[in-house]
């Protein structure tokens, strides 16, 4: 897991260079906590925006039975300009032995007696205990850290008691201390214009002005994260099947989908509304505009356990897991798809609280 939590932040499917993750795996561990939700947040805000994109370029037709296979990428991206910069919050946190030496070393000075061996006492304490901390500072998309500079740096600003023992003392310690990370933005992601996203997708119609909708990759599995799997589904209804509307084709429309990366990582996401759409020329060769209005919500799941080798003699890594909450509740679709021959190209954008833009390319028939 240590050199690929690219699976879970950054590089979803290959598409973000490995050294981020390898940079935001480090960062991680010197984070350990629910309290790492504001750092991690716009690069999950990223992927859910991306999840519900690029579901649908038309309307299906208005048949009882007909045949319209496509088969392709639908390819989304969502602008990092727009995404927070910083964070401030509080939540629960987890030292790791570096950080707990450092508190140790400021909380029990030498001339204590045994302050040696209470300096050891206090950071396996420390290391032990899950503390309510204030953290702020850039997040994962924000300055990267410049020892010149304060601003570039999460800090954690910790208070609170432990109890240490040991052969000739027996005490509560109070610790209270502003713990700096040494940490700021991971690699150059701050600097980026856009997170990327894809989805293999295949949709085929048409019964009774009905096209289904498919995004799935099968079970595979990545050495040392664990299996990756994608399902997801949808329906697309022409109402025009029903009545006539003039002019446009106007659909209804459901879609659901699961992103898994056993035991670490699920990202889900459901959508639901209604577009329409109008073909402007012949059935191999046209050109499509199309909108369309969607609620929507989406999560991120996230269950991971920091290196043992972060943390000091009989200290037990803690188990990290965490939710996030997708913050795009509804979106406005414009777009414009490009029927040529055998091939549909498609681009559109998307409005929302986070903005997005999205492409597919598809083998239509």
């Amino acid at each position: 897991m240590k050199k690929k939590l690219l699976a879970l932040f950054v590089g979803m499917l290959l598409l973000v260079p490995t050294a981020h993750a390898q940079d935001l795996q480090t960062t991680l561990n010197q984070l350990a906590g629910d309290a790492v939700l504001g750092y991690v947040d716009p690069i999950s805000q990223g992927f859910l925006t991306n999840l519900n994109g690029g579901l649908f370029h038309k309307a299906p037709q208005t048949k009882l039975f007909g045949f319209d296979l496509e088969l392709g990428v639908a390819v989304m991206a969502t602008p990092l300009g727009n995404l927070d910069k910083e964070f401030s919050g509080e939540g629960k946190f987890r030292f790791n032995k570096t950080q707990a030496d450092d508190i140790a070393a400021s909380t029990i000075s030498n001339t204590e007696p045994f302050a040696t061996q209470k300096r050891d006492a206090l950071s396996q304490a420390i290391q032990n205990t899950d503390f309510t901390v204030k953290i702020s500072g850039p997040t994962v998309v924000g300055k990267k850290f410049d020892p010149a500079d304060p601003t570039s740096e999460v800090k954690v600003d910790v208070t609170g008691q432990v109890h240490i023992s040991g052969p000739g003392f027996s005490e509560d310690r109070t610790i209270s201390k502003v713990v700096s990370t040494g940490l700021g933005g991971v690699g150059d992601l701050g600097s980026a214009a856009y997170l990327p996203f894809f989805a293999p997708q295949i949709s085929l119609g048409t019964i009774i002005g009905t096209q289904f909708t498919l995004r799935y990759v099968p079970k595979i599995k990545i050495q040392d994260v664990g299996d990756l799997s994608w399902t997801g589904f949808g329906i697309q209804h022409n109402l025009g099947y029903w009545f006539p509307i003039p002019f446009v084709d106007v659909a209804a429309s459901f879609y659901t989908q699961k992103i898994k990366i056993d035991p670490i990582f699920e990202l889900s996401g459901t959508a639901f509304g209604i577009n329409a759409s109008k073909q402007l020329g012949f059935a191999f060769l046209n050109v499509t505009p199309y909108a369309g209005f969607m609620l929507e919500s989406a999560k991120m799941k996230v269950h991971y356990t920091p290196p043992a080798a972060d943390y000091g003699p009989g200290v037990t890594p803690p188990d990290i897991a965490f939710e996030i909450e997708g913050k795009n509740s509804s979106r406005l679709t414009l777009g414009l798809s490009l029927r040529l021959l055998i091939f549909n190209i498609n681009a559109d954008y998307n409005i929302g609280k986070y903005n997005n833009l999205t492409a597919g390319i598809f083998f239509a028939i």
